[in-house]
C-alpha cells in the first residue's frame, strides 16, 4: 500500500509534543543559541545554525512543500550531509509531508535503490541540491520507465525563495500522523520502509534522554550518515530535543581518517558520541602516540556503541589505548536498536563498565545460553542493558510462543516506540 493512500484520512489538532514544536519553542525562547556546526573537513571552522535561523528554514521549505505536495504524501531527499540536508528534514515535517531520507547515489552507481524507494512508496516529488538534481534527473531518465521518470519532480531547495515563509500555518498533526519512512538497506532484498510516526518519534527521544540523561550542557560529536536511523535520530534529532548542540563531520572525513573523529571530540570537548564497534576498533588501529599526546577524551561520558554485533575485545582495547588521554571505560554505552522501533530500544548503564558474560558456544548452537568460564570454548558476549522504559520485550519460538529463561529465541518489542 502506498503512503499516499494510508496518511490520506483526516488528522485532528491536539496538543501533542513534535519536532515542529520543540523546535518552534527553541527558536523562541533561545533563537541565538547555536544548534547545529558542521564542518566540511576536520580542523575547520565550520558553518553553524542557529535555533532561529534553523526554525526560518523549516518554514520556507515547509511553505513551499505545501503549495507543490498533498499533505501526507512522501518526498524523498536526495541531499548529502550538511545543514541543508536537516532544514529540509525538518522542512517536510513543517509541511506535513513524510520524508524519505535516502543515501544519494554514488558516482557510476545505477539508482536501481532510488528506482525501488519510488516504485514502493508511491513517491513524486524529492528535494535535491542544484548540483545533484539534474544528475539524479538523468540517472532516472536512463535506468527507470517512463511513469517514473515523467511523474518525478526534483525541487531544489536553493532556489526555494524566503516569500514562501509566509505560506506556512503550523500543521494539524496528532501523535499517530506520519512523520518519515525509515528505509531498510535493502543490501538481503528490497528495502523496505518503516513508517515512523510523530508520537514513535517522540517517545523514542524520551528513551534515549532517560536511558543517556542528556541535558542542555551536553555537546554531540558525529560523524554518521543522517541518512541512517543511528545518525539521524540519535545525533542529530536528540540534541535537538534536548536543546544542546552536535557538531556534524562528513562521513567520509572519519572513513579517510579515523582518529579526526576523536580529535574533534577533545576540539569541542564533546560528551555524547558513538558509533559501530568498527569505528572503535579502526581508531584503536589507527591511533599513534604522537596524536594521542594531543587528545583530551575526558569530556565523553556517553560512548555509545551499537548497530552491529560489540566486541568485548574492542572495547578493550579502545578502554587501554586511549585511557592516557582521558577516556574512562565508565563512557561505554553498549546498546540496542532496531528501524522498527524507531532507533533505540535498550542500553546499558551509565557510569558502569560494560557487562560481560562467558557463555558456552556448544549449548548456544543448541538454543541455550549457558555461562562458561572463560576459555577455548567459550564465547564472550556483552550486555546491552535494560530495555528503554514504557517499552517491552519478549523473546519467543518462531511460533510465537514465548520460550523459557536462557533460551534462544526471536526479539518481540512493544511499546510507543513501535
Amino acid at each position: 500500500m502506498r503512503i499516499s493512500q494510508i496518511s490520506k484520512t483526516k488528522q485532528f489538532s491536539i496538543a501533542v509534543p513534535s519536532m515542529i514544536s520543540i523546535l518552534r519553542s527553541r527558536a523562541h525562547q533561545h533563537g541565538d543559541r547555536t544548534a547545529f556546526t558542521m564542518l566540511a573537513q576536520p580542523g575547520d571552522e565550520g558553518q553553524s545554525i542557529t535555533y532561529a535561523e534553523l526554525d526560518f528554514a523549516a518554514r520556507r521549505i515547509g511553505g513551499y512543500l505545501s503549495k507543490v505536495v498533498d499533505p501526507g504524501e512522501p518526498v524523498l531527499l536526495f541531499i548529502p550531509p550538511s545543514l541543508e540536508y536537516i532544514a529540509a528534514f525538518l522542512g517536510c515535517l513543517y509541511a506535513r509531508v513524510v520524508a524519505v531520507p535516502l543515501y544519494p547515489p554514488r558516482i557510476n552507481e545505477k539508482p536501481a535503490r532510488i528506482i525501488n524507494v519510488i516504485r514502493d512508496c508511491g513517491a513524486k516529488h524529492a528535494l535535491g541540491l542544484v548540483a545533484n538534481a539534474e544528475k539524479i534527473r538523468k540517472d532516472l531518465t536512463q535506468f527507470s520507465d517512463q511513469s517514473i521518470d515523467t511523474e518525478f519532480i526534483i525541487h531544489r531547495i536553493e532556489t526555494i525563495d524566503d516569500v514562501h515563509v509566509e505560506d506556512w500555518s503550523e500543521p494539524e498533526i496528532n501523535a499517530d500522523t506520519l512523520a518519515f519512512l525509515q528505509y531498510t538497506s535493502g543490501s538481503t532484498g528490497t528495502p523496505k520502509g518503516v513508517m515512523i510516526s510523530h508520537g514513535n518519534l517522540i517517545a523514542n527521544q524520551e528513551a534515549i534522554a532517560a536511558a543517556t540523561l542528556t541535558c542542555e550542557t551536553d555537546l554531540a560529536v558525529s560523524w554518521l550518515p543522517p541518512y541512517h536511523d543511528m545518525g539521524l535520530i540519535g545525533t542529530i534529532l536528540h540534541p535537538l530535543y534536548r536543546g544542546f548542540p552536535a557538531v556534524l563531520m562528513p562521513p567520509m572525513s572519519f572513513i579517510q581518517d579515523p582518529l579526526s573523529w576523536l580529535e574533534t571530540m577533545s576540539r569541542f570537548r564533546a560528551t555524547l558520541s558513538g558509533g559501530p564497534n568498527f569505528a572503535y576498533a579502526l581508531c584503536g588501529q589507527k591511533a599513534t602516540d604522537d596524536r594521542l599526546s594531543k587528545l583530551n577524551l575526558s569530556s565523553w561520558r556517553v560512548a555509545f556503541n551499537g548497530a552491529e554485533p560489540i566486541r568485548p575485545d574492542t572495547l578493550t582495547a579502545f578502554a587501554e589505548r586511549f585511557a592516557p588521554c582521558g577516556f574512562d571505560p565508565g563512557a561505554f554505552f553498549p546498546c540496542y536498536g532496531l528501524a522498527e522501533a524507531t532507533l533505540f530500544v535498550s542500553g546499558a548503564f551509565l557510569n558502569k563498565d560494560a557487562q560481560i558474560q562467558y557463555i558456552s558456544k556448544k549449548r548456544l548452537e543448541q538454543g541455550q545460553v549457558v555461562q562458561e568460564a572463560l576459555g577455548n570454548t567459550s564465547q564472550a558476549l556483552v550486555s546491552c542493558g535494560q530495555i528503554a522504559a514504557t517499552h517491552s520485550v519478549r523473546i519467543v519460538s518462531p511460533e510465537g510462543i514465548a520460550v523459557a529463561a536462557n533460551q534462544v529465541g526471536e526479539i518481540w518489542i512493544a511499546g510507543p516506540s513501535v
